[in-house]
């Protein structure tokens, strides 16, 4: 090819990552297109922009699909998914609804679109573009497996566990393991954005640990001028999936601190279904709702300490975005970032550990220098996770999969 670099076509379903990663690539030069479903530029997302607050609701949310820094002539965006689950009423299958309807589009799109050698893949969706690419095509093919491929086991299996009879998180939960596996096998290069992915990839066949890159994730949050202040006791978690990310972990915690210190105080962030902010369980929780950008921010300033016990993550940004303030985490392995230290930038618990993670909150409350020297050590750890160490990590991966050299 002419160009030097590695040309790349990126597939995902939604807006994942703010569509960081095509819009790293076409920074680097590397982008060939993105494929993806509606947006900000479909039919359906541009009649959203035109009607405003008109539009119906389901539809109002595709004109917030923005995507920046991209030219418009390498962005095809479809809404056939939408379209197929209208005409279906919602009744798709899985695995309609993740690898055939969107990928019957972008076989068309290959049509239209400029020359590539790598294809981008999210996960295990596209499946049957990727046998398509793989049948007719030399382009190599990176799959990016975003979240452990047991998540919706063990979702399962803690939901049995607590004996809760509640309607499962859409998506991660309902992805079939045989999907995975599948698009392991099409794929060239697995990346995993922690070492707790990659093991979950080693589980589904030890073949694939030689197709393993570990390549985590950067995060493009800045606070500027925003100077940290913390309310002492004032405890942070921020997520959509309460099971999947330990919130009646940080439940049971919170209802044995509150016995001792009454004046603490624990804010949640992402979860608008009064079902279940009224659960019994939660009832000592401060819930938010959903926040934009700019109050996440401020909560994450103003918080002693962020919070997720969670059970299965690829890589929770919202814990990077805290160290980036200066806050420090309560984690447990399962986040999926590798560069948390127990004791140094966070506190490492293990998974439905309710008595350390009281604990660990207690310390930072009761000992100030501990929280200072934990704060420091966050925004250290959140230096490695920046966008441009993402891009860096990103375009190295690309040049050795293509044997290219990375001048």
């Amino acid at each position: 090819m002419a160009n030097s670099k590695p040309q790349v076509l990126v597939c995902q379903h939604g807006a994942r990552h703010r569509y960081a990663v095509p819009r790293i690539l076409e920074e680097s030069g590397m982008l060939a297109a993105l494929y993806t479903d509606s947006s900000e530029f479909s039919c359906l997302g541009t009649i959203a922009k035109l009607l405003g607050e008109l539009a119906p609701k389901r539809i109002r949310r595709l004109a917030n699909r923005r995507i920046v820094s991209i030219p418009r002539k390498k962005i095809f965006s479809s809404d056939v998914l939408v379209y197929s689950n209208l005409c279906r009423l919602g009744k798709h299958s899985e695995y309609d609804q993740w690898c055939r309807i969107l990928s019957s589009k972008m076989k068309a799109f290959l049509e239209e679109s400029s020359s590539f050698d790598v294809v981008y893949n999210m996960f295990c969706e596209n499946l049957e573009f990727l046998q398509h690419i793989r049948n007719y095509y030399s382009a190599k093919i990176i799959s990016d497996i975003y979240v452990h491929p047991y998540a919706g086991r063990l979702v399962e299996q803690e939901r049995l566990a607590l004996n809760m009879d509640f309607l499962p998180h859409k998506g991660i939960q309902s992805i079939d393991i045989k999907h995975v596996i599948k698009a392991c096998e099409l794929s060239d290069a697995l990346l995993c954005p922690s070492q707790f992915v990659a093991d979950g990839v080693v589980q589904l066949n030890k073949m694939f640990a030689e197709k393993v890159v570990i390549c985590p994730y950067g995060t493009s949050i800045q606070y500027d001028e925003k100077v940290s202040t913390p309310r002492r006791g004032r405890v942070f978690w921020a997520g959509g999936d309460w099971i999947r990310k330990g919130l009646h972990v940080l439940a049971s915690a919170a209802n044995e601190l509150l016995k001792i210190y009454p004046e603490m105080e624990f804010r949640i962030a992402g979860i608008d279904n009064e079902d279940v902010a009224n659960m019994p369980i939660f009832k000592s929780l401060n819930f938010l709702g959903k926040l934009d950008k700019e109050q996440m921010q401020k909560e994450y300033l103003l918080a002693d300490c962020f919070v997720l016990p969670s059970i299965a993550e690829g890589m929770a940004g919202v814990a990077i975005e805290a160290s980036a303030a200066g806050c420090p985490v309560i984690v447990t392995r399962c986040v999926g970032i590798d560069g948390i230290l127990d004791g140094d930038n966070g506190f490492i618990i293990e998974v439905g550990d309710a008595r350390r993670l009281a604990e660990c909150i207690e310390r930072l409350f009761m000992n100030r220098d501990l929280r200072k020297k934990l704060s420091l050590g966050a925004k250290e750890l959140a230096s490695k996770y920046t966008e441009e160490a993402w891009s860096k990590r990103l375009s190295q991966v690309l040049f050795d999969l293509k044997g290219m050299h990375n001048g």
